[in-house]
């Protein structure tokens, strides 16, 4: 075939008109996936001694004696893309290592106060050892008549206006540190704010939790998973 002839048969070709858009977006993608990969790596860094030190313990107690292996209840693990490369390191089953408490609610003009405490009860192991700032992760308010409030709907009012050395995501859900009367535990308390007129026809409802953000200088906030629900009765004047 003539090169003139192939030009031509070239040209008849159509693209689609999405290509060069579709283009831009892989390329868009490719360069997040990278910035991503370099915090992923800084943060397994910190964090890789941690989780190996924790894998290591818990092997060690199995192979001795399999019921201590069983009261073991956090662990870390990774998180996976559809690649099956590791994105992100989280730790689960936490929800014995982590008390949460909820004084009586109560009512000022259009808005339910719950205050929340919550424990680090052990804080010589990992990762309750390096968190510096705590902060909700996923949660919601329930009513006995079956309403609910997400996290999104709830306000989160900080117990004091702490100043911090780095930047905290979610600054909007952090709970402050207080003093804890022991020392080997961390005491977090916070005030959930709440329309008063979404629990008309509730006299008490349940808060349930599913996750905590442990945060620290220099790392990417570490997802701390359970499940923790507290029963809250509203005080009305």
């Amino acid at each position: 075939m003539k090169r003139s002839t192939l030009k031509e048969e070239m040209e008849k070709i159509e693209i689609p008109p999405d290509l060069h858009h579709r283009s831009k977006m892989g390329i868009q993608q490719a360069k997040l996936e990278e910035r991503h990969s370099e915090r992923i790596i800084r943060k397994k860094r910190v964090w890789g001694g941690i989780v190996s030190a924790a894998v290591l313990v818990s092997a060690i107690i199995a192979l001795n004696d399999s019921s201590l292996a069983s009261s073991v209840r956090g662990y870390f693990r990774d998180i996976v893309n559809w690649k099956n490369e590791v994105v992100d390191t989280q730790y689960s089953q936490a929800t014995d290592e982590i008390k949460v408490e909820a004084n009586s609610a109560t009512v000022q003009s259009e808005t339910i106060i719950v205050p929340v405490t919550v424990t680090l009860q052990d804080i010589t192991k990992p990762p309750f050892s390096t968190i510096e700032v705590l902060t909700f992760g996923d949660f919601e308010v329930v009513g006995s008549s079956g309403e609910s409030l997400t996290n999104n709907q709830i306000t989160v009012q900080a117990a004091s206006d702490n100043r911090y050395e780095f930047d905290i995501k979610d600054r909007d859900k952090l709970l402050s540190e207080v003093k804890s009367p022991k020392a080997n535990e961390r005491v977090f308390q916070a005030n959930l704010l709440l329309d008063a007129g979404f629990f008309n026809n509730n006299e008490r409802f349940t808060l349930k939790i599913r996750s905590f953000f442990g945060q620290k200088k220099a790392d990417s906030p570490l997802k701390i998973e359970g499940d923790w629900k507290v029963a809250v009765s509203v005080k009305r004047s």
